[in-house]
């Protein structure tokens, strides 16, 4: 499934008002890269708010999210 670019910049909006310092970027038109911040704010809530804030933005759509292994790329189905 694609990935509009739309939705990131949604997703985008949403992390920076909950204060989760990740970024999504395209990786290509079926795929989304989910960048870290820098070391020093890189913490376990941080990533957790940031796959929360993406999950339940596309349930909402009614669409799954899944995420590679390292959880830095996700694709939608």
């Amino acid at each position: 499934m694609d990935i509009d670019y739309q939705d990131l910049i949604l997703l985008n909006n949403q992390l920076r008002e909950e204060g989760i310092r990740y970024h999504v970027t395209y990786k290509d038109h079926t795929t989304a890269c989910l960048e870290p911040p820098g070391a020093c704010c890189c913490t376990p809530e941080q990533k957790e708010g940031a796959l929360r804030v993406i999950c339940d933005y596309y349930r909402r759509k009614g669409i799954r999210v899944t995420f590679s292994g390292d959880d830095l790329y996700f694709i939608l189905s």
